[in-house]
């Protein structure tokens, strides 16, 4: 539970600077989100491309715009990241050194989201086919299995991505390349995956059952969007802070933030 207090700590302290990298893609995916309608139970002769269309990512909008917020995403999350790394190993806070430290950053977190989203989009395929099993169930036992099957193939796509989550850290800060990045994060935390599985998906067990809430108790839009915008705000300033939060912590070095927080373009 120390690293979920120590990333929430270092949020607060540098809110200003992660909030300008986190606001495009949040405020851009929260546009007409509904996250009713992964729980909706599809027709019995339709289950299985029902069930894929709410999962999957690739159906519905224009494909331009979710593109672009993927581009966002992985851009947020270099300069995310690059921020962290830098903020912690010698206490500076910068809003612009991130950009120009991008070209480090950018190819293994685009990687890392990349192997994530090809995950969660065979995931999904999974999942539609496991609850097409139940199209000539009755009604209430497909509501029941709707809701289960959904449950499932979101903690096991956070299972997957937790193989991932230490890999900008280990490749940035110990200047290996990819692949040696990729092993020395699994590695790391190999002995405590469930503990680091649980830390990295609390956000997640905060916000989301209020950004469902939002769907039953509120009618108007701006105010779901509202709601919406900040539940991302929150899981993406956190899953982006949390890993290098952990490095150091598995690696025992001194953060150099906890000391006096650096104004910007301070040295």
């Amino acid at each position: 539970m120390k690293n979920i207090f120590r990333t929430f700590s270092f949020i607060n302290k540098n809110s200003i600077y992660l909030l300008l990298y986190a606001l495009p893609p949040v405020l851009l995916i929260s546009v007409g989100f509904d996250m009713s309608q992964t729980l909706s139970v599809p027709q019995a002769e339709s289950m299985f491309f029902a069930m894929h269309k709410s999962l999957s990512i690739l159906y519905g909008g224009n494909i331009l715009t979710r593109l672009l917020v993927f581009v966002l995403f992985v851009l947020c999350a270099a300069l995310s990241v690059s921020f962290c790394e830098r903020r912690m190993r010698i206490g500076v806070a910068s809003l612009g050194k991130p950009f120009k430290q991008l070209n480090e950053t950018l190819i293994v977190t685009l990687s890392a989201m990349a192997l994530v989203l090809v995950g969660y989009e065979i995931m999904a395929v999974l999942a539609s086919g496991v609850l097409h099993l139940f199209s000539k169930a009755a009604l209430g036992v497909r509501q029941v299995a709707t809701a289960v099957i959904t449950l499932v193939f979101y903690l096991v796509l956070f299972l997957y991505a937790t193989l991932f989550i230490m890999w900008p850290a280990y490749t940035l800060e110990s200047g290996y390349s990819l692949s040696e990045g990729l092993g020395a994060g699994i590695k790391a935390i190999s002995s405590r995956f469930f503990r680091v599985y649980f830390e990295a998906l609390f956000p997640f067990l905060v916000t989301v059952p209020i950004m469902l809430c939002s769907e039953l108790f509120f009618s108007w839009e701006i105010t779901k969007y509202l709601i919406y915008a900040l539940g991302f705000l929150v899981q993406t300033m956190y899953i982006c802070v949390y890993p290098m939060v952990l490095y150091f912590d598995i690696s025992g070095r001194e953060r150099a933030d906890l000391n006096t927080l650096i104004p910007y373009g301070k040295r």
